[in-house]
């Protein structure tokens, strides 16, 4: 049963907000703040279309509690835009691996598929 483009869907919008602890002249600092502003045009698109968006920044020390709250009210979907933690790319197929332990629908790879693509 597939979803109707008129029905309205819950999203979270989940990003990686590892680059507070970067200086902005620091070479990854530009590449991770644009996620974020990526992610606010997913919001932005995604409400535009009648859904009901919201965006959710993580980095390592939210990641427990983030995924409690998606355990706790579980989104239709998450829209996974998160690329590193802890500024650090390897770790990318962290929210992957824990999304799909607890059986929160999302978006993008799956965690063997960003696992391989590191190499």
């Amino acid at each position: 049963m597939g979803l109707r483009s008129t029905e309205s869907l819950r999203i979270v919008v989940l990003f990686n907000n590892d680059y507070s602890e970067l200086e902005p002249g620091d070479p990854g600092f530009s590449s991770r703040i644009d996620v974020e502003n990526a992610a606010r045009s997913v919001v932005d698109a995604l409400t535009a279309r009648g859904h009901r968006a919201e965006l959710l920044g993580i980095d390592f020390p939210e990641l427990t509690d983030a995924i409690g709250a998606l355990l706790d009210d579980p989104p239709d979907v998450v829209f996974n835009l998160c690329e590193s933690l802890q500024a650090d790319a390897r770790h990318e197929v962290v929210v992957p691996a824990l999304l799909d332990l607890t059986g929160v629908p999302y978006t993008g790879s799956g965690p063997i598929t960003l696992g391989l693509a590191l190499r």
